[in-house]
């Protein structure tokens, strides 16, 4: 298991250079894609953004900047939609990885079950991915999910950004090897 000194250095380096992506990206994105046809140089600006920032709350803030900023809904769509793909993806490898290494460690006491083997949080996306798809899939979002996402989720950001920050013992993260964050710097930017 890590330690704390290591969650809180992993979490230190998310919320920095995700916070500096999510500042940077946007206008290097425009600069990069902005001479092409616009519907592709949109797409490519939101799969970057989807992609190049590790936490979902840090990409949905670039998609929302990008869009303020160039009036370009269809890159924070696309951006949206990347992220919500790689999160999707993690609901099949978590369990996968968590089965493979636990589950190696527990065969011989009578293994572990899937419940177990899948956090919580896999859960709650997956139910709200599923509730979001069945209101699609009926005639579209509905008052609820329209106001949830247009007006309330934005409003989180903020929040979040915050929890993120406000979980990082400061001292944990001062005490760190600097090259910790300079190597996640390094990794953020390829």
């Amino acid at each position: 298991a890590a330690t704390e000194a290591e969650v809180a250095l992993a979490v230190a380096n998310v919320v920095l250079w995700g916070t500096v992506g999510m500042l940077a990206y946007p206008p290097l994105v425009r600069a990069i894609f902005g001479t092409e046809d616009e519907e592709k140089a949109s797409k490519r600006c939101g799969i970057v953004l989807g992609l190049g920032i590790h936490d979902t709350a840090q990409v949905m803030g670039a998609a929302l900047a990008y869009k303020q900023a160039y009036g370009d809904e269809t890159a924070m769509n696309t951006a949206v939609v990347t992220k919500m793909c790689r999160n999707a993806m993690l609901a099949g490898a978590l369990p996968f990885l968590v089965l493979t290494t636990k589950g190696a460690a527990m065969s011989g006491r009578g293994g572990i079950s899937i419940s177990k083997a899948v956090p919580p949080f896999v859960w709650a996306f997956l139910s709200l991915s599923a509730l979001r798809s069945a209101s699609d899939a009926m005639g579209g979002p509905g008052g609820l999910l329209t106001w949830l996402g247009g007006t309330v989720a934005p409003n989180f950001l903020g929040i979040s950004m915050a929890g993120l920050g406000l979980s990082t013992s400061m001292k944990v993260v001062r005490s760190a090897n600097p090259t910790s964050l300079l190597l996640g710097g390094i990794g953020a930017a390829l």
